[in-house]
C-alpha cells in the first residue's frame, strides 16, 4: 500500500471545504429570495384589497352625498383662542369661531378662517349655508 503524500490530502480537504461552503451559500440565497418573493405576493396581495376597498367605499367623492342646510341665522358670538398642540415640537394654532343661532333657536359654533372672521358682526343676520356642517356660506341680509 502506498501512502498518499499529505499536501494532496490537504487540498482535498480544502476544495471539498470550499464546495460545502458554496453550497451553504446558494441555500442561503434560495431562501432569501423565495422569502422575499413570498413577502412581495402578500404585499401586492394587501394593498389589492386596499384599493378594492377604497374604490367600493361609499366616501368616495363620486358617490358622497353633501348635506347642505341652508337657514336664516343671527351672529351672536365671536371667539377666537390660540391652543398649544404637541410635545416634542409644541406649535400655536389660532382657532376662529363664529357662534350663529337660527330662527327656530339652534346654535352652531363654525370654525372660520382668520381671513373672514372680522367681517361678521354680532346680530348681524343673512342666509347661513353649511355644508357637512362646516360654514360654506354666509349672506347678510340687513
Amino acid at each position: 500500500m502506498s501512502v498518499m503524500p499529505m499536501w494532496i490530502i490537504i487540498i482535498a480537504v480544502i476544495i471539498l471545504l470550499a464546495l460545502f461552503l458554496i453550497a451553504v451559500a446558494a441555500v442561503v440565497a434560495v431562501a432569501v429570495v423565495l422569502t422575499r418573493k413570498k413577502n412581495k405576493e402578500k404585499t401586492q396581495n394587501v394593498q389589492a384589497s386596499v384599493m378594492q376597498e377604497e374604490i367600493s367605499t361609499p366616501q368616495n367623492d363620486l358617490e358622497y352625498e353633501y348635506k347642505t342646510v341652508e337657514m336664516v341665522a343671527t351672529v351672536i358670538g365671536q371667539n377666537c383662542a390660540a391652543r398649544m398642540i404637541g410635545t416634542k415640537t409644541p406649535k400655536t394654532v389660532r382657532e376662529f369661531v363664529v357662534s350663529f343661532q337660527s330662527e327656530k333657536g339652534e346654535v352652531f359654533n363654525l370654525n372660520v378662517k382668520e381671513e373672514v372672521y372680522d367681517g361678521f358682526e354680532i346680530g348681524q343676520k343673512g342666509l347661513l349655508t353649511m355644508v357637512d356642517n362646516e360654514l360654506y356660506s354666509f349672506v347678510p341680509t340687513e
